[in-house]
């Protein structure tokens, strides 16, 4: 089951917590504050509350990035070894 690993970590990094941080309060982050969907600019528009959220969501999406590069059988040989490393 590690070949789920990839796309779902891919999905989980694809996600704006900052923009369904912003949603959730009724507001859009790309128009207010700096304007970036950040957990800074989530922050400053909504507070600090909202940007530890965002923040830890993130830095878990990230981590689990690395976690499933320690997890995934790589080879030299893989086509998808080559395809996804950079």
């Amino acid at each position: 089951m590690w070949w789920f690993l990839v796309p779902a970590t891919y999905l989980l990094g694809s996600i704006s917590f900052a923009y369904w941080a912003g949603r959730i309060n009724g507001k859009d982050l790309r128009k207010e504050g700096s304007g970036n969907l950040g957990a800074t600019n989530a922050g400053r528009v909504l507070g600090w509350h909202w940007f530890a959220l965002v923040f830890v969501l993130w830095a878990i999406a990230a981590i689990r990035w690395v976690a499933t590069d320690t997890v995934v059988p790589w080879d030299s040989k893989n086509q998808f070894y080559a395809f996804f490393r950079f």
